[in-house]
């Protein structure tokens, strides 16, 4: 009984690992195509310099709802915590590169690290809603 337990746990955490790394994919492969048609936009029209940080931080506010989305609904639980992490996940990423790039952080650090951290909540949230209207349907 007690080997049953072990393996099952075992299982659970390969899975969890699956479910990170989906997440991942699912963040990234969206965060390319938004910034690759935002690109394409900017080629086309004449968007000022001090609105591109602001729009890449929305797309990446929506790729993180994505990720947090696609976790929460595999994971089935903890949705809005999940979400809430994987968008200080994306902030220490993003704060990080920044550091490397020798880029000073400015007083909008803290309204991009707020609109990850709630855009993943709300998406690991949905997550959860949607997964529970999936079961309630089977």
């Amino acid at each position: 009984m007690d080997k049953r337990r072990k393996i099952k746990k075992h299982t659970e955490s390969n899975n969890t690992v699956i479910y990170i790394a989906v997440a991942a994919a699912v963040m990234l492969i969206v965060f390319a195509l938004l910034m690759g048609g935002f690109a394409a936009l900017m080629c086309q029209a004449d968007i000022p310099f001090s609105f591109v940080s602001t729009i890449a931080t929305a797309l990446l506010c929506i790729s993180v709802f994505s990720a947090a989305l696609a976790f929460a609904a595999l994971t089935g639980s903890a949705g809005l915590l999940s979400g809430c992490i994987i968008g200080v996940a994306a902030f220490a990423i993003v704060f990080i590169a920044g550091a490397i790039c020798h880029v000073t952080p400015s007083s909008f650090a803290f309204t991009k690290a707020l609109s990850m951290v709630v855009s993943g909540g709300v998406g690991g949230f949905a997550g959860i809603v949607l997964s529970e209207k999936r079961r309630r349907i089977r």
